[in-house]
């Protein structure tokens, strides 16, 4: 059967194997696209690891050598990895709600828990939706860092400018399911100034990518650009399922980018807008046409935001019909994921009760994600949600 996978993207075999020469040469292509980076992403500072997680950690390590300072602020609902970032960083968690406009961070609870205890507030852009107001915290909050996390938005843009510029520091991942995926990666953007002393002195110990790990990736790389071939992956659906990561790492690997994959995201950059593109209006298009059906919660999209969606956010207030939407759906051809199972203060023993956070409770419990990845052609999109409206 085939399957639409419900992470893809426009991964042309030639272009990955034109990274090839990137395995024989030592920073030429990450200076190459950290230019590129910097006609995106008006920062004075950037630097490139081995994934948006240890990017998101170097700074959070950087930025407690800076002040006595010891929460973090971030969504109840986001990536269980982030929690694990701010543990091994020394400084403790403090969630805030979710919006169910956006499903990004409330802002009216964000002002009930900024305290003089805060070091950070990190403002998700989840599923590539962009949350206006971050760039409105800085004000709010002078003595207080605000970090952009922008694994799953880039590309999206508020008022023409990508996001990564809203606030003085922020981080993307390269991973394999993001908008640009060169299997592993991260990178941080800064403005400020005492922050980039600090993480160019991490970055001088950090360990180089070995050259198996570089290959491993290139070849995954490859091995991903195959699968995603609806018939193949319909084939080997059932065993790449078991190798799905469903639970947040227990540690972080810390590691230097590597020129191959500097190479590889150079190139996809060229074809990118086509993507960005393709992923804002299959989202798009799925608001159109669900937005008049009962029984479904749609993002509100502000009209200043132009959001790349790494995935579709569909919340479904009835439960056994989420179940067989998930079903029918996938007798269709077309894979869809719960994301996180569980908001972060069931992941997590964070000192907070069950019941708290009631939002990010409930869009754990109802949420499911629709594939809107390039693969996703216009005919595949009226398929989808005339299944979604018929069940």
């Amino acid at each position: 059967m085939r399957i639409l996978p419900i992470a893809g993207a426009n991964l042309p075999l030639a272009r990955i194997m034109a990274a090839f020469p990137g395995l024989f040469t030592n920073n030429k292509y990450q200076l190459l696209l950290k230019n590129e980076i910097f006609n995106l992403i008006d920062k004075n500072h950037i630097f490139f690891l081995n994934s948006g997680l240890a990017s998101f950690y170097l700074i959070l390590k950087c930025l407690k050598k800076k002040s006595e300072r010891t929460e973090v602020i971030l969504p109840a609902y986001t990536a269980g990895s982030l929690v694990v970032a701010i543990k091994k960083a020394g400084l403790k968690p403090v969630l805030c709600d979710i919006s169910m406009n956006d499903f990004n961070m409330d802002r009216i609870q964000l002002e009930k828990i900024v305290t003089g205890q805060t070091l950070a507030i990190v403002g998700v852009h989840m599923f590539g939706i962009v949350s206006r107001y971050y760039h409105d915290l800085i004000n709010e909050y002078p003595n207080v860092h605000i970090i952009e996390d922008c694994a799953q938005a880039f590309g999206s843009k508020y008022r023409g400018s990508m996001v990564g510029n809203l606030t003085n520091t922020s981080f993307f991942s390269f991973n394999r399911g993001k908008n640009l995926p060169t299997f592993s990666g991260g990178c941080i953007a800064t403005n400020d100034n005492h922050l980039a002393q600090l993480l160019t002195r991490e970055m001088q110990n950090m360990p180089q990518m070995s050259m198996r790990y570089t290959l491993d990736a290139l070849f995954k790389m490859l091995m991903l650009a195959v699968i995603i071939n609806p018939l193949l992956y319909g084939i080997f659906f059932k065993i790449l399922n078991r190798f799905k990561e469903l639970k947040p790492p227990s540690e972080i690997d810390m590691k230097t980018y590597s020129d191959l994959q500097a190479k590889m995201a150079m190139d996809l950059l060229k074809i990118y807008e086509k993507s960005a593109e393709a992923r804002y209006r299959n989202g798009i298009k799925i608001i159109a046409a669900l937005k008049e059906r009962p029984g479904f919660i749609l993002p509100k999209i502000n009209e200043y935001s132009w959001p790349v969606f790494n995935r579709f956010p569909l919340v479904v207030t009835d439960n056994d019909r989420k179940f067989r939407l998930e079903e029918n759906l996938l007798k269709a051809g077309f894979e869809t994921s719960r994301m996180y199972m569980q908001p972060l203060h069931h992941m997590f023993k964070l000192g907070y009760e069950k019941k708290d956070f009631p939002k990010a409770k409930f869009l754990a419990e109802n949420l499911i994600t629709l594939p809107v990845h390039p693969l996703m052609k216009e005919k595949h999109i009226e398929k989808m949600t005339t299944i979604i409206t018929r069940t």
